[in-house]
């Protein structure tokens, strides 16, 4: 198939991109623009040695020189993107020419720039699934909910037929051109690309990596193109997803969409995690494969995947009450209760609260709470839904969790869209001596101090009422002493020593107020 009209060659000297090269711009039969060419020119730049460059004067120069010599040259097929040429940060398009032309500029090579806007669909439908992707609303403003790429583009089709790009013609070219006859190294990460420029017989041999950063703001470009268009991520690349991940940057709707449905995966292989040694390894490692690998998506809604998420954990009810420690209460549990398990334990407590629209206003509790030992190092997590029945009781479904990494997809996926609290505290675990029920006393800030009771409603209201009556019986006092976290709180203590405890703890975290 021949697919050149005409040639216009253009010599270009210390180009700021790719230094000494040619770019060469051929003009197609306009049938192409049936299979997505927005354009009927294909615009190809060529940076050849140094002294293949200085004889080239013309096209005829250009088809009759050994442009490589002995070197394997770089070939780049790149498709337009123009809201990235002007600086939209959602996706990676940009930055990656940038880096590539350097690429290429550093050694020698070919790039092919294709005007397939939109993956062959043109600039229009890409503003259109781009704004699907962003606001969750669809061209008749019905909201939809902030989709993947792909499930934006098949709103906007009625199908998965969402890329209509074609590289066939690129053989054409590069053989019109006299750069058919050289080996190349392909720069990109996409092996089907690369089998597809194969079978239109250009002879690829190798892949180079397209070593892009990953950003919070292009991250959903990425795992786009790793889950849908084949490219495979880079471990350096994983890294720094994890590194986002892990982060303060706020993940954009987009990436957080995909990214919510690696979790279902991540969640549904916990279980197989759990038997592992080392938890928090495991799962890195999972998700490094789901990055690698990632599946397609089994759910859409983010509060379908909430519920998922909670069917898999444990269901109980409970009568809780909480009220101010004050100086008569907190005598009564000197005297009275020990510390939980005969040690008194401390640790940094973050109750991350989430106001999705479904739930009702003071009858529904979603959060995640994350606990911290007073050193920093992370202790567990937990998934908590909890449901008003009654006045102080509750219905309560939790799963739990022992990554820190999860908890992270958690509240920048799933839950990234809904408004949130952050309350935290310094919490000690108490036992009271006769009663089997829950006792924490919570430190808020220097002076704000409360105790929670957690247990069968009969028993936490004997409870307070021993508490707030000053105990008409009292209880025989159990005396241990126990071991701390390290030194820097205090090496032993005992029942007379824990409150100073508490309060050393506090000083420490006084960023908690």
């Amino acid at each position: 198939m021949k697919t050149v009209m005409q040639h216009a060659l253009y010599r270009m000297k210390n180009n700021s991109h790719l230094g000494d090269c040619v770019a060469v711009v051929t003009k197609l039969d306009n049938k192409f623009e049936e299979i997505g060419f927005t354009r009927p020119e294909i615009v190809t730049f060529i940076k050849p040695s140094p002294n293949s460059w200085k004889r080239i004067t013309s096209l005829v120069a250009l088809k009759s020189e050994d442009l490589f010599s002995a070197y394997t040259p770089f070939l780049r097929v790149g498709s337009e993107c123009m809201f990235g040429m002007f600086g939209d940060t959602h996706c990676n398009c940009e930055p990656e020419r940038m880096t590539i032309l350097q690429q290429i500029r550093d050694a020698y090579g070919v790039y092919v720039h294709l005007p397939q806007e939109g993956q062959g669909m043109g600039l229009y439908y890409k503003a259109q699934e781009l704004h699907i992707q962003t606001t969750g609303y669809d061209p008749n403003r019905n909201y939809v909910g902030q989709l993947p790429q792909a499930e934006a583009a098949k709103i906007l089709t009625g199908n998965n037929n969402i890329d209509r790009r074609d590289f066939s013609t690129i053989a054409s070219v590069l053989d019109d051109l006299g750069l058919l006859s050289y080996e190349y190294n392909l720069i990109s990460q996409s092996q089907s690309k690369s089998d597809e420029l194969k079978a239109a017989g250009i002879p690829i041999v190798g892949l180079s990596d397209t070593a892009q950063l990953v950003t919070s703001e292009n991250l959903g470009e990425h795992l786009t193109k790793a889950m849908f268009k084949g490219q495979a991520l880079t471990d350096v690349q994983v890294q720094q997803i994890l590194r986002i991940l892990q982060g303060t940057d706020v993940i954009p709707p987009r990436a957080s969409a995909l990214l919510s449905e690696i979790l279902i995966s991540v969640e549904s292989q916990q279980e197989q995690l759990a038997l592992s040694d080392d938890v928090t390894t495991a799962t890195k490692n999972t998700l490094f494969e789901l990055l690698r690998h990632p599946v397609n998506p089994s759910l859409k809604n983010s509060q379908a995947q909430i519920w998922n998420l909670l069917e898999q954990g444990t269901s109980y009810d409970e009568f809780q009450y909480s009220f101010v420690l004050t100086k008569k209460a907190d005598a009564f549990i000197a005297d009275n209760w020990k510390p939980d398990k005969g040690e008194t334990k401390i640790w940094h407590e973050k109750n991350i609260y989430f106001f999705p629209p479904a739930m009702e206003e003071g009858t529904r509790d979603l959060k995640i709470r994350e606990t911290y030992d007073p050193h920093g190092r992370f202790l567990s997590g937990q998934l908590i839904h909890k449901i008003k029945i009654r006045e102080n009781y509750y219905r309560i479904r939790l799963i739990n969790f022992d990554d820190l990494l999860f908890s992270q997809l958690l509240q920048k996926t799933v839950l990234a869209e809904y408004d949130q609290r952050i309350i935290e505290s310094l919490t000690i675990p108490y036992h009271y001596s006769s009663e089997d029920a829950k006792v924490f006393i919570k430190r808020y800030t220097s002076s704000f101090r409360t105790i929670s009771l957690e247990g069968e409603e009969s028993q936490i209201r004997r409870l307070r009422q021993d508490i707030e009556d000053g105990v008409e019986r009292r209880l025989e006092t159990v005396r241990t002493d126990g071991r701390c976290f390290g030194p820097e709180l205090s090496d032993t203590f005992n029942l007379e020593t824990a409150k100073s405890l508490e309060t050393t703890a506090f000083i420490k975290y006084s960023g908690l107020s």
